[in-house]
């Protein structure tokens, strides 16, 4: 529901980098000559504004129900229609970031044909954070929520993007059950 205001705004930002930390990287693997391009950018603030909106949502929930929590820590139950759909929203979110960099990759891919035609492509390897999700850990159905940090299951190829002005890396997840498979997000 909250998405469908927004709809103009969207399409307006896809295909675009954003500021702040958002970033073009391109570099080459000094092992094997591979040539990485990474793009970090995210849903263009439509995923803050979805998580602003439902977090205005979980402190009256959380007022209303007599919950007594630490400012910023107010919540949703995901039994409840309100907490389905921040969770459908999100997902939505995630998505959007997803066709938001696909767009810029194929603006890049396309500039490196230019320069050479014969230019081959690997896979795109999509990372988020900032998002929840189902899993299974320890035995238990859990959400984990991913802030600052992605997703690092067994050889799961990811990216720690650098502080400005250094080098991002490309790693491979350790499967870590300790830290629920993830890893940082950020070199910083």
């Amino acid at each position: 529901p909250y998405l469908k205001s927004m709809k103009a705004a969207m399409l307006c930002q896809l295909g675009t980098l954003g500021g702040g930390n958002h970033f073009i990287e391109i570099q080459k693997d000094v092992a094997n000559d591979d040539v990485w391009i990474m793009i970090h950018s995210g849903s263009r603030n439509v995923g803050l504004s979805v998580a602003k909106q439902y977090a205005k949502i979980a402190v009256e929930w959380c007022a209303k129900w007599y919950s007594e929590t630490q400012s910023g820590l107010e919540f949703l139950p995901i039994e409840f229609e309100e907490g389905k759909k921040y969770l459908r929203e999100m997902e939505y979110c995630k998505q959007f970031a997803l066709a938001n960099r696909k767009v810029m990759m194929d603006f890049i891919m396309e500039g490196f044909r230019l320069i050479k035609p014969d230019v081959e492509f690997g896979d795109l390897i999509n990372i988020a954070h900032n998002y929840a999700a189902y899993e299974h850990h320890f035995g238990e159905n859990v959400i984990v929520h991913r802030k600052g940090a992605t997703r690092a299951r067994m050889g799961e190829i990811g990216i720690i993007p650098g502080s400005m002005g250094t080098k991002s890396f490309i790693v491979e997840g350790l499967g870590n059950i300790e830290s629920f498979e993830s890893c940082s997000h950020g070199a910083g």
